[in-house]
């Protein structure tokens, strides 16, 4: 009896580390041009910078909470709520945002 719940705990342990090490690609600051961010829910944010501890903050000036839910990027800010698809590419160096309609919009990493 012993045995299954150690191992049940271990198969917890694993899922959440694959959250976290997917929320960890996120940590730093992507910028994208600004063309791009018109055309996405996402108007205006040109500058998106994630910390460790859950938060970011758009253009130095929009400062929010993200988490991955169900694999997808969940960001709030203020009474705003976005639930996003999104992939990563480039070797983890640019990620693409998918929105509830499809409009994509593609970030790079600068630090």
């Amino acid at each position: 009896m012993l045995l299954i719940v150690i191992s049940s705990f271990c198969g917890c342990n694993e899922i959440s580390n694959v959250f976290s090490s997917e929320k960890n690609k996120f940590i730093g600051t992507w910028e994208t041009s600004p063309e791009n961010v018109s055309y996405h829910s996402f108007s205006g944010f040109f500058e998106i910078t994630y910390f460790s501890d859950g938060t970011f903050n758009a253009n130095g000036v929009y400062p929010g909470t993200y988490e991955i839910k169900d694999s997808k990027l969940v960001m709030k800010s203020g009474y705003s709520e976005w639930v996003l698809d999104y992939y990563f590419s480039n070797e983890d160096k640019s990620f693409t945002m998918i929105d509830s309609i499809d409009r994509t919009i593609t970030y790079h990493k600068i630090n």
